[in-house]
């Protein structure tokens, strides 16, 4: 079946927070933090269900209306520890915070559903789960290599080697445009004919 919606689309939110410079063990972290929130949808038959979903989920904004389940991402950097060595900043620890907010549909009044649906959705529900659980597996990818090279950075002892200046220092860009092609990657892989996350919602739609 063409024309299936898309079973996520993902809200990549990039925004850098820096604290303080601090005096911690040397030990870099990074850091997980998971939300969830759900949204609810009705129907007896995986059609209505879907219908539900595209008129209740999460708005994208745009001409692209509405995802059936969305992960927003959310990249702090706490405890930047830095030593003066040979008149530079040499940062020997970074910690950055992700944090994830999950959007999933929540399936209300499924009694008069026949058992068919409701195991059709209880496959499509696992599927949007690992789904999400994937584009934040890509995101912590990027975690890792923003760590990585804030570590690296050398600053000018003269700079004053403030947390801001070694945020600044490394171009991102470059970084988050590759993180948010994988992104798309994965998508057109799960959401095509075959993927998982295709076959998952063409299951649920066919359910009576």
């Amino acid at each position: 079946m063409n024309g299936l919606p898309f079973l996520v689309r993902t809200v990549i939110c990039v925004f850098f927070l820096l604290s303080a410079l601090t005096v911690n063990d040397t030990n870099a972290k990074v850091i997980l933090k998971e939300t969830t929130a759900y949204y609810s949808v009705v129907g007896k038959t995986g059609r209505e269900i879907f219908k539900s979903m595209i008129d209740r989920g999460p708005r994208l904004g745009g001409p692209k209306g509405h995802a059936l389940a969305t992960t927003e991402y959310k990249y702090d950097i706490n405890n930047v520890d830095v030593e003066i060595k040979q008149g530079r900043c040499i940062p020997v620890r970074v910690d950055v915070v992700v944090r994830v907010k999950y959007t999933y549909p929540r399936w209300a009044g499924n009694r008069g559903a026949r058992k068919s649906t409701r195991r059709a959705w209880k496959h499509f529900e696992k599927s949007v789960v690992w789904h999400e659980k994937q584009h934040v597996k890509i995101a912590l990818d990027y975690a890792k290599e923003y760590q990585l090279a804030l570590k690296k950075t050398r600053l000018r002892s003269s700079q004053n080697c403030t947390a801001t200046s070694f945020s600044t220092t490394w171009r991102a860009t470059r970084a988050a445009l590759k993180h948010n092609r994988r992104q798309r990657l994965f998508d057109r892989q799960d959401l095509r004919p075959g993927g998982r996350g295709y076959e998952a919602q063409l299951r649920l739609l066919k359910a009576e």
